[in-house]
């Protein structure tokens, strides 16, 4: 990357894990191949977020609803559940249903801008990390 990685997520199956950066690209890194880096894909511009099949190449789902430039996509959850955590506003947690393309749950934890999260197998939760703390959602 150009920039400072802002987030990174470990693929639940196989030996990637993607990275984000302030410069605006998505990084898919296979540790089995030395941690060469085997995709880029260059980010959307104008609130465009999609849910990508890597193995593919194809968009699966475009998110629709999102109204602010300082939206993100977070994550998957887990693999067997159909849900992204997002950030709105930099500091609002949403749960989005890529299923049913609805926005299960917003909450304003009042702990500033989100700066990254993981889910927790152990306790069924999202650990998200703040600017101002950690928080938790336990997820069904």
């Amino acid at each position: 990357h150009d920039g400072a990685v802002i987030s990174l997520v470990v693929h639940p199956s196989d030996p990637l894990v993607v990275s984000s950066s302030v410069d605006r690209h998505i990084k898919l890194w296979n540790w089995e191949a030395g941690w060469r880096c085997v995709r880029k894909l260059k980010a959307h511009l104008n609130n465009v977020e999609k849910i990508w099949d890597v193995k593919t190449n194809t968009c699966i789902r475009q998110i629709s609803g999102l109204q602010t430039d300082n939206s993100r996509c977070v994550g998957v959850v887990r693999p067997d559940c159909p849900l992204l955590v997002m950030t709105l506003q930099g500091n609002v947690t949403s749960l989005y249903n890529f299923d049913t393309d609805c926005y299960e749950n917003s909450i304003d934890f009042k702990l500033g801008d989100v700066l990254n999260f993981a889910y927790a197998e152990g306790i069924k939760s999202v650990v998200i990390g703040f600017f101002g703390g950690i928080a938790m959602m336990k997820i069904n």
